[in-house]
């Protein structure tokens, strides 16, 4: 196999024997050629299918915001799964350490409906709120916005639905055109803690097409 990193994704054309992807790496134009598209990428992978022909089936989705804030202070006991008062989600605060090896304190994660570019995700005022009411509730020492040393935010995929984010579906989608020669494989939803079963389901979906 050939890893190249530090590559710009332009547009692939798929046809019966291979696909042809032109990619930009340091400014100059490239194209490679692949037997199969493992379309692995979050919050762009519409945005991706969209650049690829013959045109693409897409799943509806919905981006939701998560964000973590870190704190100064050293959890004795381990990590905590907490209710927020506000609405019953799920947060946790775990033990935390600075590149630097000092003890400190990870909050999160917040849901919020993200409607603009992936690129533009980042943590909000109202999310940090959020996140230190939960703090507060729990813990005897309180914590305002002067007390966070960091914060950042990622974007999960979930399926499009009315309903709350919380309650909508984790699991794992692998969408590819059944009906003639699958060319690309789209992973949708799933988390981090699944990446590695996911690679294996990928694994032995594809290999029925290589050659």
């Amino acid at each position: 196999a050939e890893l190249i990193t530090g590559a710009h994704f332009v547009s692939a054309e798929c046809n019966d024997d291979t696909s042809k992807i032109q990619n930009t790496r340091h400014d100059e134009n490239h194209e490679i050629s692949s037997l199969i598209i493992i379309n692995a990428t979050g919050p762009w992978i519409n945005h991706v299918l969209q650049n690829i022909k013959p045109s693409q089936a897409q799943l509806d989705i919905d981006l939701v915001s998560g964000t973590h804030i870190i704190v100064p202070g050293n959890l004795s006991q381990g990590m905590y799964y907490l209710e927020a008062p506000q609405d019953k989600r799920a947060v946790f605060v775990m033990p935390w350490k600075s590149d630097t090896g000092e003890e400190q304190i990870l909050i999160g994660t917040t849901e919020t409906p993200f409607n603009d570019s992936p690129e533009k995700v980042a943590p909000t005022e109202k999310e940090k709120d959020y996140l230190l009411q939960v703090y507060n509730h729990y813990f005897t020492t309180p914590l305002s916005q002067q007390d966070i040393i960091e914060s950042f935010a990622g974007l999960r995929v979930l399926p499009a639905d009315d309903g709350s984010a919380f309650h909508r579906s984790r699991d794992t989608s692998i969408h590819y055109n059944h009906t003639k020669y699958p060319k690309v494989f789209s992973i949708y939803g799933g988390k981090l803690t699944a990446h590695r079963v996911t690679s294996q389901q990928i694994s032995k979906l594809i290999a029925r097409y290589l050659k």
